[in-house]
C-alpha cells in the first residue's frame, strides 16, 4: 500500500465529517446563506496571505533549485489566482474587506507560520499539505453534488480544480 492510501484510509473518518458538515452541504446546495459565505471569503483573504508566506518560507527552506521553485510558484500564483477571485467576489457579494482573522483562522495560521519558521523542511511541508490535499478533494466532492444554477458556482469551479 502506498503511504499515501494508508494516509487517506487514517482520515477517512474526519474527511467525511468534513463533507457532512452544514457548510459544505449549503454550499454544494446552493444555499448556503449569504452572509456566512462573505465571512468565509473575508477570512479566506487573510488565510490566504498567510499560506503564500508559510509557502515562501518552505521554498526557502528546500534543498533542491526545482522544489524551491515549486513553493514560490504556488505561493504567487495561489495569490494572485484567489485574489482576483476573491475581487470578483467582494464585487459581486457585496463584501467588505476584513482586516482581523478570527480564532479558528488565526490558530491555523499561526501554525501554519510557526511550523514553516521553526521545524525543518519535511515538517513544513507536512503542516502544508493537508491544505492542498483537503480542499482538493472537498472541491471534487462538491463539484460533483453541486446543485445546478449554484450561486457559488465560481467558487465550486476554482477549487475543485
Amino acid at each position: 500500500m502506498r503511504f499515501t492510501t494508508y494516509l487517506w484510509k487514517e482520515i477517512e473518518p474526519m474527511f467525511n465529517k468534513i463533507i457532512q458538515h452544514p457548510f459544505i452541504k449549503e454550499l454544494s446546495a446552493g444555499t448556503l446563506p449569504l452572509h456566512k459565505f462573505r465571512f468565509y471569503i473575508q477570512q479566506d483573504s487573510l488565510y490566504l496571505s498567510d499560506f503564500a508566506r508559510a509557502l515562501g518560507i518552505a521554498g526557502t527552506k528546500a534543498q533542491h533549485n526545482q522544489r524551491m521553485q515549486d513553493f514560490f510558484d504556488f505561493a504567487i500564483g495561489g495569490l494572485t489566482m484567489e485574489r482576483e477571485l476573491h475581487k470578483k467576489f467582494y464585487k459581486e457579494f457585496n463584501i467588505e474587506e476584513e482586516s482581523v482573522q478570527h480564532p479558528a483562522c488565526f490558530a491555523y495560521t499561526n501554525f501554519l507560520l510557526s511550523v514553516a519558521s521553526l521545524k525543518s523542511y519535511p515538517e513544513t511541508v507536512a503542516a502544508l499539505l493537508p491544505c492542498f490535499w483537503i480542499y482538493g478533494e472537498v472541491g471534487n466532492h462538491i463539484v460533483k453534488y453541486a446543485a445546478q444554477n449554484n450561486t457559488y458556482k465560481a467558487w465550486i469551479d476554482t477549487y475543485s480544480g
